[in-house]
């Protein structure tokens, strides 16, 4: 049998849902949605030291990662970047060296730049396509191309195309146990003209080094991504995933004219700096005989 009770409680929450729906449009009646990317300028609302339920704006901040549907990670002025140091040097050299550090803390990012300085352009002859079926991808391994695509869009590396082109991708294993996706370009590279400019040969860059006493090496984030394609150029890097079909906005991996591209960038941005820099690929390294 049935108490008052019983009777009077689903009614109760039947009011209560109703309620905390009319809340909640009133409430939501002037918000807007936004939606930033990585490298906007956001200010953050940040809970008071003294008083949790107290806060206040701070910034600007920059952003660096979506991780929900309204949450991001950003960069905070006052979070120092995180970088190798030889245990070897003194404490006031450590605390120079925070110091520089800290002075360009904007540089040290897992977030990929621009340069303004050349793009990449993949020449071939007029009327010839390269048009592939996609390989066979497992069902296991969709997930991680759907990601690494997702990842790939947030950054601004590729976009969707409907370009005829169309090369297949693989996904090679790292020796962390992680997959690394690539796209398979030697059908294209076939009626691509070759870039004939020169690597550095690595015995000559350590010659560069000399008697230099100290040495600090740089590798650029995900170098070749920060290296714009022409818009001639982009439809021909196509590539297709079971989610749809994709171009590359920036300078993918597998072009056999991407390493000269990337050289020649490197040696026109450290001309100035190229009696204690050097660069091979992404990798710079900065030598001196003194602190």
């Amino acid at each position: 049998m049935r108490t008052k009770i019983d009777r009077v409680m689903p009614l109760v929450r039947e009011h209560l849902v109703k309620a905390q729906q009319a809340q909640q449009r009133l409430y939501n009646r002037a918000a807007q949605p936004w939606e930033f990317q990585p490298g906007d300028r956001v200010m953050v609302l940040v809970p008071n030291a003294a008083c949790k339920f107290l806060a206040q704006w701070q910034g600007p901040f920059t952003t660096e990662e979506r991780v929900g549907p309204v949450n991001y990670r950003v960069r905070q002025p006052g979070q120092p970047a995180v970088v190798d140091t030889n245990p070897n040097l003194s404490a006031a050299q450590k605390a120079e060296l925070r110091h520089l550090v800290g002075q360009f803390r904007d540089i040290f990012s897992d977030i990929p730049g621009q340069t303004n300085i050349l793009s990449h352009d993949i020449r071939t002859p007029p009327g010839v396509i390269v048009r592939q079926w996609p390989y066979r991808v497992p069902e296991s391994r969709r997930q991680a191309i759907e990601e690494e695509i997702q990842k790939m869009l947030k950054l601004g590396v590729i976009e969707p195309s409907r370009s005829p082109w169309s090369s297949p991708i693989v996904l090679v294993p790292k020796p962390d146990g992680t997959l690394r996706f690539c796209n398979d370009y030697r059908r294209l590279n076939e009626v691509s003209d070759f870039d004939s400019y020169p690597m550095p040969r690595v015995d000559e860059l350590l010659e560069h080094l000399g008697r230099a006493r100290y040495i600090t090496t740089l590798d650029l984030t995900k170098g070749y991504w920060q290296v714009p394609l022409t818009d001639e150029a982009k439809p021909k890097t196509a590539f297709s995933t079971p989610s749809g079909h994709w171009q590359y906005r920036t300078l993918p991996f597998g072009l056999h004219g991407a390493p000269a591209t990337f050289q020649r960038l490197m040696d026109v941005v450290l001309w100035p700096h190229q009696t204690y820099a050097a660069a091979y690929l992404d990798d710079v390294v900065i030598h001196s005989e003194t602190w």
